[in-house]
């Protein structure tokens, strides 16, 4: 990956990452995080709708949806980076939360609010927040620069979504979505010109 905005995205997504891991790594909870776990998880029932519905943008389904709308589009080479980065993502996401093992909010505190059923495994990284981050990643590299506000905000709403249902703190879905942005970033490396 040669120097530029492309290289810099990329070391700003690793780093992001690394530091994440090493706070879920790190026994215990602090304040902040847990004031705003709290928060969000406590926001009245009234969002469950919207916010499940806008949290699937994250699942495993969300790839080969995505890749298929970039094909009914004619854009071939755009849902091939879709599904590569989202596949990748999800498969990263995977592995990290073994290296990782941060046990789920309702294991690590007390009075989680669970907002549909109760998600198993480990929490660090968010998987949803790693496949909604590619794609918007990925996506917003076709857009003009107005039109990726949006991308953004969808990011930000699945990670809403992930900590108000109780499946993840807050530092599992910023470590989510600096994961995926990182490998949307390398994906669109392979397009940049070499030197």
């Amino acid at each position: 990956m040669p120097g530029g905005p492309l290289s810099s995205r990329f070391g700003i997504g690793v780093f992001s990452t690394a530091a994440s891991a090493m706070m879920a790594a790190t026994p215990g909870i602090s304040s902040l995080e847990l004031s705003l776990f709290r928060l969000v998880n406590q926001l009245p029932g009234s969002f469950r709708i919207a916010l499940a519905s806008v949290m699937q943008l994250g699942s495993l389904s969300a790839v080969p949806a995505s890749a298929g709308v970039a094909l009914l589009k004619r854009c071939p080479a755009l849902a091939a980076d879709l599904a590569l980065a989202g596949g990748l993502s999800w498969g990263a996401a995977k592995a990290m939360k073994v290296m990782v093992a941060r046990a789920r909010p309702a294991l690590l505190l007390t009075e989680v609010l669970i907002h549909g059923r109760e998600q198993g495994g480990n929490g660090f990284p968010s998987g949803h927040a790693a496949v909604a981050a590619a794609l918007a990643t990925v996506a917003g590299d076709h857009l003009p620069a107005p039109a990726r506000c949006p991308t953004v905000a969808l990011i930000a709403a699945v990670a809403l979504a992930r900590v108000y249902i109780g499946a993840h703190m807050p530092v599992d879905v910023v470590g989510g979505g600096a994961l995926g942005f990182t490998i949307g970033t390398a994906v669109m490396a392979r397009h940049s010109p070499r030197d």
